[in-house]
């Protein structure tokens, strides 16, 4: 069973100087905990049932939105799994998320089928 703790090791060994950034390792903790109380963090396990990726997002119900506060997925196979399961379970959304200083807004369904050529 992944932890908080788990994930947080997960998080600080990785997070380079792009992701989290400019965050405490409490604030990072906050995050995580919230986003896990709303399921809306998601993490993928490798062949050692280790942490090898994770998003971490928010919602906004009304707008029908889905951003992507932070995105670790450490492989082309982790983003099409994240996105397969934000298809499933927010599929009228908008995906949104901050890339090179710029908030991008993505098509879901033009997103979901250039991932799945990939």
């Amino acid at each position: 069973m992944i932890t908080g703790k788990d994930l947080m090791e997960f998080i600080l060994a990785n997070r380079g100087d792009k992701t989290f950034k400019d965050l405490s390792p409490e604030q990072i903790g906050y995050l995580v905990v919230e986003a896990l109380k709303q399921d809306l963090l998601l993490y993928s396990l490798g062949k050692d049932k280790k942490i090898n990726g994770m998003l971490l997002a928010q919602i906004d119900h009304e707008k029908k939105v889905l951003f992507i506060l932070e995105n670790l997925a450490m492989s082309k196979e982790n983003l099409i799994e994240f996105a397969r399961n934000g298809q499933k379970r927010f599929p009228d959304y908008e995906v949104q998320a901050m890339r090179h200083n710029y908030l991008r807004k993505f098509n879901p369904n033009k997103l979901y089928k250039k991932l799945k050529a990939l």
